[in-house]
């Protein structure tokens, strides 16, 4: 869950989104001081953990449940923002941050973008919010209960592709439902898809919509370009534009904040091109890797690498999902080598080493006749994969906090060759 404002004053529980000003909550199953002082050199201000941290540097408060915690402040938010801002929920199990900046650059201060995953311990907490409107970017678990719950007056923003049953759904008769994505029958799609540098895409609007104001918006096309790769971007865009329309923005506007927009690093990054090209994503769950596979599917390349992060997880069901479903994309995406690496470069003081984890990959690996290599240090994998790489292959680096160094990796070890990105 996630809330934030355009001035950076808010409450996460994500500590990739904090920003200065910003209490982070510490909602991880174990300790796990990395992200407690990520969250404090990117500017926390007050940070909420269930473990005892000794270090006096850290704006650290013990609670035995930092879950309730999270409520609480969001509750205590939510009655302040509402006297000045509409509040929109952006509802899914996927990483949603690049929606929910691109919402931030069209409405600015007037209305505030809110991410949050649903499930059975949250859902009474989000119920009483009372949300101006709410997207549904994927099938998050009772997401298509709280549609139900919307009260009159209120819209839905759906992706059709995930949430096609309810378009005919007699109970949201009641509440405006504009749906989005690359099915035909969406309301709002994208045409003429071309994805090169940058992604290009003609929005169009197949059917007219009702916005907050009582207007209609009538179908027409008009052509985007948006500095951010992958087809997830893609459907934030279609997304956050129609989120736009239907609060009355002016679409010229909308098209020059979704234009101007540079997403954060490893959001899909391109971070290297010169022959050969490198990407770098943040991954940090099953859903994060299926979402990164989906957008390099999209993309033009004779080869792919992949380098994946192994961490050491309490639940090995979640490598055995993951390696499964990597297994599984290994075809479909010409991938000729898959190179692991548990990333001991830095801070592997305060890691213990993922033998377990490595263990379950190499079983799935072998079992699906997966060409891998397996390296301790991320630098070692990164050497590796470029040793093999050929003319207009694809490298896609994919693994979460504790790949953070491989862009900087990446750019000494090609210098001064090649172009980069920042």
């Amino acid at each position: 869950m996630n809330l934030d404002s355009p001035e950076g004053i808010g409450v996460t529980a994500d500590s990739q989104k904090v920003r200065p000003g910003m209490i982070y909550i510490d909602l991880s199953c174990r300790r796990n001081r990395r992200r407690i002082y990520e969250a404090y050199e990117k500017g926390a201000c007050l940070i909420f953990t269930p473990y005892n941290i000794s270090d006096p540097e850290l704006p650290v408060i013990r609670v035995e449940s930092p879950r309730d915690t999270l409520y609480m402040l969001f509750e205590k938010f939510f009655e302040k923002q509402r006297n000045h801002a509409k509040l929109v929920g952006v509802f899914g199990e996927n990483d949603n941050s690049i929606l929910v900046e691109l919402l931030q650059s069209i409405f600015l201060t007037d209305i505030i973008p809110i991410t949050i995953n649903i499930s059975k311990n949250n859902f009474s907490y989000i119920d009483s919010i009372g949300f101006d409107s709410a997207i549904f970017t994927d099938r998050c678990t009772l997401g298509k209960h709280y549609v139900y719950g919307l009260s009159y007056g209120k819209a839905a923003i759906i992706n059709y592709d995930v949430y096609y049953e309810l378009n005919s759904a007699e109970r949201l008769k009641d509440i405006e439902l504009i749906t989005y994505g690359l099915n035909k029958k969406a309301v709002a799609t994208a045409s003429s898809i071309d994805v090169e540098e940058i992604t290009c895409f003609n929005y169009c609007v197949q059917r007219s919509f009702q916005t907050k104001s009582g207007k209609r918006i009538e179908p027409f096309e008009i052509p985007v370009k948006l500095n951010v790769l992958g087809s997830h971007s893609i459907y934030a865009a279609l997304a956050a534009i129609t989120c736009g329309l239907y609060y009355d923005a002016d679409i010229s506007d909308i098209k020059e904040s979704i234009e101007g927009y540079k997403a954060s690093a490893r959001h899909f990054q391109k971070i290297y091109e010169d022959g050969f090209t490198i990407i770098d994503n943040y991954c940090n769950s099953v859903i994060d890797y299926s979402a990164a596979f989906e957008s390099i599917q999209i993309l033009n390349y004779e080869n792919l690498v992949l380098i994946i992060n192994v961490s050491q997880d309490t639940n090995p069901d979640i490598h055995e999902e993951k390696a499964a479903m990597i297994a599984e994309w290994i075809n479909i995406l010409k991938c000729k080598k898959v190179i692991l690496t548990s990333c001991m470069d830095g801070d592997s003081h305060i890691r213990e080493f993922p033998l377990k984890s490595i263990r379950i990959y190499k079983k799935t690996f072998r079992e699906n006749d997966v060409s891998f290599r397996y390296y301790h240090l991320l630098h070692h994998a990164i050497e590796k994969a470029l040793s093999i790489l050929k003319r207009n292959d694809l490298l896609v680096l994919l693994g979460s906090e504790e790949m953070n160094a491989a862009s900087r990796i990446v750019n000494k070890l090609l210098k001064p060759a090649g172009k980069k990105y920042n």
